[in-house]
């Protein structure tokens, strides 16, 4: 005896076995699935090898620009330099400039005083040999008053002789 009774669990698996078979796929199907999905694959590495080597060329065009700006700073650097080395070479001018001006200065103040001692020297001398004349004057005149006098009393010793005196009595002038 064998009977089959639909059971409400069978009917299920039935109904179940129809959508199976209604949406089972075939294998053109599955093909073109697959060559759908291999597409996409694809497409998407293509995309990501367009954005790599975009990102690569941007990579590039940021070294390039990156090199041209170090290149601009090493020139303003270099220009910066030449200008601070002109500027201290300008000062260095000035401070000879100051330090000649100085030394002329000085010499000139060495000249001044040079030239004054030598006036001073020059004076003292003039003093000094009018002191001498003075004191040669003096001399001479005490030297001539002396021989006066001695003259005078050598005249006065021959007038009181010729007179008759012989007494001689000595005059003081």
């Amino acid at each position: 005896m064998s009977t089959r009774v639909n059971t409400p669990t069978t009917q299920f698996f039935k109904t179940l076995a129809k959508f199976a078979t209604e949406n089972a796929s075939t294998s053109k199907e599955l093909k073109a699935k697959k060559a759908a999905k291999e597409k996409r694959t694809k497409e998407y590495a293509k995309e990501y090898a367009k954005k790599q080597a975009t990102e690569q060329k941007e990579i590039a065009k940021l070294a390039k620009i990156a090199e041209k700006e170090k290149i601009k700073t090493d020139k303003l650097a270099a220009k910066q330099a030449k200008k601070a080395e002109k500027e201290a070479a300008n000062e260095e001018k000035k401070d000879d400039k100051e330090a000649e001006k100085q030394a002329k200065k000085a010499e000139k103040e060495a000249e001044k005083q040079a030239k004054k001692a030598e006036k001073d020297a020059e004076k003292e001398a003039a003093k000094q040999a009018k002191k001498a004349e003075k004191a040669e004057k003096k001399a001479a005149n005490k030297q001539c008053n002396t021989t006066s006098r001695e003259d005078r009393e050598d005249l006065v010793r021959t007038i009181c002789e010729q007179l008759g005196s012989s007494n001689t009595h000595t005059i003081e002038v």
